[in-house]
This record gives C-alpha cells, structure tokens and sequence, in this order.
C-alpha cells in the first residue's frame, strides 16, 4: 500500500502528472485499487493497493520472489495510514542500503514476523519446560541476527 502521490514523489525521472496517469490506467485495468483512509479523519489519504487480479498478475509473472508475502487489498483498514508510510521509510532505507554497496533482496513486515512467532510459539508449548526455554531462546536469536530486518 502506498500513498497517491508516493509513486510519483519517489521515482526517479517522472512528472507527476504522467506518474498519475499510469496508474490511473492500472486502477482501470483492474491491477490497483485506489482507496480512501479512515472517513472518520479530517483529512483522509489517497492510497493504492494491489487489487486481487494485480496480485495474481505479480506471481504469474513472477517479478517478486516467490518466499515474498503479496497483499492485496486493505489487511488492517485501521492502519492504513501507517502501512502506507511504510512505503517511504523503505524507500529510505532501500536507498541507504543501495548506496552502501547493499543489495535489498525481500522486505518482511511485522504480520509475516508475528506469524512466524506465534507458530513457533505454540510448538514450543508443547515441549517439555526445559526444551520450551532454548526453543524460544534460539528462535529469538534468529530475529537479531544481522540478515533480518524488518519494518
């Protein structure tokens, strides 16, 4: 998800006005849907998401790695706001990475994390107490480690 006006703001090399138009054109092909934050704000956000059809477009052709999780639609209404700002801060951070000699190969957000946690979590519990505390310590550990980073 991201805010109207991000694409445009962000990319290198387009006007905004042409950056409108394209994706307009994907909104009518079916590929975007653009939809309003909260009513119940003063001033709601524009923001786009991947509509289902634009989804499915993505794993068929297969421009993302098949491990990286692809929303479509709102998955939380309430924070969209907030998901549509984490479009910036990863530009930010792709681009400082970038500049570093980095390569960004998948971003995880914190649904797939706590997914993850919560899974773990409950085969832990079924172990014995002993067993339980090293299950939670190592899976802990694997969160640190420097080639996890997440938003």
């Amino acid at each position: 998800m991201v805010a109207f006006e991000d694409p445009a703001n962000l990319c290198c090399g387009r006007q905004p006005p042409a950056m409108d138009s394209e994706l307009c054109d994907l909104v009518r092909q079916g590929l975007l849907q653009r939809r309003s934050t909260s009513a119940l704000k003063k001033e709601p956000q524009h923001v786009l998401t991947l509509a289902k059809q634009g989804q499915r477009f993505l794993r068929r052709h297969d421009p993302v790695p098949e491990d990286q999780t692809v929303y479509s639609g709102l998955v939380k209404a309430k924070e969209a706001d907030h998901d549509a700002s984490l479009y910036r801060l990863y530009q930010k951070a792709a681009n400082a990475i970038e500049r570093d000699g980095g390569k960004v190969v998948r971003a995880q957000l914190d649904y797939e994390l706590k997914e993850k946690l919560y899974q773990k979590l409950g085969k832990a519990q079924t172990e014995d107490d002993r067993q339980n505390q090293r299950s939670k310590v190592a899976f802990a550990k694997s969160f640190t480690s420097p080639s996890v980073c997440s938003a």
